[in-house]
């Protein structure tokens, strides 16, 4: 979720600032992208509604979001191609068809968050961040939709902003930092959207490392802040308290942490194959204690160090 607080709202009779529309880019936040968002009219197949398969996404989302985190290195080796041939698939979708008003919102939440993660595989390095290149990611064109090129900027704010007019977006596109709202170990469906959306909202808002009280006063995300003119008419604090009803007075934002939501190794016992190459006899089983990657370092009977596949791990599941 990227883009340039534009407002100045008044919550419970406190006023809080942000930039006023026309202004200015704060350094924490990137401008929305100037490219044209809306693809081309029959950018998809002619003819019946198209089927759109979440499918592989969900899979992978199950596979690689570990407590709130994503394991993009893993991601990275094991299944980049195939969250390339994801958004293929999403590439060849005409919007429009999609008449079911939660099955075109599911499609762009999984499409924005997909190529959010395509954007980290291609550049995650030791202390890379959303932030870096004045948060240049979010206005790559790089999400290919019919016939056009558009940004994750021109995503959000020229497509599912204005056509959806639906607060509870901003606890489901996630731009890969810590301070956003956490990814969902699944993907978005039309059949339960409503209900996921606003249970992340609850979630969100109840979270006290992104909502905290304390000392009779609340801080609440800057999300609420950048964001606040998404919230109705009454300010982001009355619409908090749609899922916490006990918040206080607010009158400070929590700063934005930009650091790469990035899941930390899982350590464990891992199990391993050997075989005759390793100077063992084949289906010698070894057992290494460390850090998870999808290839283990192995010490062999005959001295050498070699990195094998864990198939199997003790306390944990493949």
């Amino acid at each position: 979720m990227a883009r340039t607080p534009l407002l100045l709202c008044v919550v419970s009779g406190l006023a809080f600032g942000a930039l006023a529309r026309g202004g200015g880019v704060p350094a924490e936040r990137p401008a929305a992208g100037s490219a044209s968002a809306r693809p081309a009219a029959g950018a998809g197949a002619a003819g019946a509604a198209p089927v759109v398969d979440h499918a592989p996404f969900d899979r992978m989302l199950r596979a690689h979001v570990r407590d709130e985190r994503v394991d993009y290195l893993v991601w990275r080796k094991r299944d980049g191609a195939e969250l390339d041939a994801y958004l293929a698939s999403l590439a060849t979708v005409d919007p429009s068809a999609l008449t079911d008003r939660a099955e075109r919102l599911a499609f762009y939440l999984n499409l924005y968050n997909a190529s959010m993660i395509d954007a980290v595989l291609e550049r995650v390095v030791d202390g890379w961040s959303p932030s870096e290149a004045s948060f240049g990611v979010f206005d790559d064109p790089r999400i290919a939709l019919g016939s056009a090129r558009i940004t994750l900027n021109a995503l959000e704010h020229e497509i599912v902003r204005p056509e959806f007019d639906e607060p509870r977006i901003h606890a489901a596109l996630v731009c890969a930092a810590i301070s956003c709202p956490p990814i969902l170990p699944r993907a978005y469906r039309a059949e339960d959207l409503w209900t996921v959306l606003e249970d992340n909202m609850r979630r969100f808002v109840r979270d006290d490392r992104r909502n905290t009280v304390a000392g009779g006063r609340a801080r609440l995300s800057e999300i609420f802040k950048w964001y606040a003119e998404d919230f109705g008419p009454e300010g982001p604090l009355a619409f908090a308290r749609n899922y916490r009803a006990a918040l206080p007075q607010a009158n400070d934002w929590i700063p934005y942490d930009w650091t790469l939501n990035l899941a930390a190794p899982v350590e464990g016992t891992w199990v391993v194959l050997l075989d005759a190459g390793d100077g063992s006899p084949a289906g010698t089983i070894a057992e290494v204690t460390g850090t998870r990657d999808d290839r283990v370092t192995v010490a062999l009977p005959n001295g050498r160090t070699v990195a094998r596949p864990a198939t199997k791990t003790r306390p944990f599941e493949p």
